[in-house]
């Protein structure tokens, strides 16, 4: 065994509102993707954020890159889940994460790079 390098993980806190998460869920749970459904059942990612919140309708929850990628591609289905006559969304959830997920890509890689006056 050897060891090769060191990898950082980035994490983000991310201000939720229950309507966020409540919609969230319901996109996850018409999606066709087995992980993105299970996120909406119990012991899922989103209905652990929403027991979170519990009473509260604002609350800030760390999230991790693969947590934001996996919300991402479960908000991918919201333009298609209103026009099948879901209700009208409180702003663009898809571009708001994919905004937060960009961003923790960008830290990730600059953390994660080895600066120019080291020799590899």
């Amino acid at each position: 065994m050897k060891f090769k390098e060191f990898g950082y993980q980035v994490e983000a806190e991310v201000e939720f509102t229950r309507d966020e998460l409540v919609q969230l869920q319901e996109l996850a749970k018409r999606h066709y993707d087995g992980r993105c459904k299970a996120a909406a059942e119990q012991g899922g990612l989103i209905y652990g954020m929403i027991n979170l919140l519990f009473d509260h309708p604002v609350g800030d929850i760390t999230m991790t890159n693969d947590k934001i990628d996996l919300l991402c591609k479960i908000a991918e289905g919201e333009n298609g889940f209103v026009q099948l006559g879901g209700r009208p969304y409180l702003g663009d959830l898809g571009k708001k994460l994919a905004d937060i997920h960009r961003k923790m890509n960008e830290e990730s890689k600059r953390i994660n790079s080895i600066p120019s006056w080291i020799e590899a």
